[in-house]
């Protein structure tokens, strides 16, 4: 069965009751990201940016390690950030990241079990909040 992206209206409503925005950086189809180019992932981090000064989201949630290592690396101009499963160091006054592994069925390495525990862990950190 053919995959489905997260709808449009389910993301809007993730971001306006749950505070949580769910995001990729580069708005342009490609069978797979080595078809982006730098100047893709800097402007997509940029076009981010003013998104997040716009809607102010408590919790950034990335499904994806390559989207975040471009979102920092081009958002933050190089602030040491360490990039891993889970929620993310975070500064003060920023809103917290979160990075779950993409279900797409490219990245196989990870199971149903590994992605719900992600899932569960960022529901765990939304209601502490």
């Amino acid at each position: 069965s053919a995959e489905r992206a997260p709808s449009i209206r389910s993301m809007k409503a993730l971001l306006e009751i749950e505070r949580i925005g769910f995001t990729d950086i580069v708005k342009k189809p490609t069978k797979s990201a080595s078809e982006l180019r730098s100047v893709d992932f800097k402007r997509g981090a940029n076009d981010l940016l003013s998104k997040l000064d716009q809607y102010r989201p408590r919790i950034i949630w990335f499904q994806g390690m390559t989207v975040a290592r471009y979102f920092f690396k081009y958002a933050r101009q190089g602030a040491e950030f360490d990039i891993q499963w889970g929620r993310l160091h975070e500064q003060a006054g920023e809103p917290f990241y979160f990075v779950s592994p993409n279900p797409s069925s490219a990245n196989a390495a990870f199971t149903k079990s590994d992605l719900v525990g992600y899932f569960n862990e960022l529901a765990t950190l939304k209601g502490k909040l």
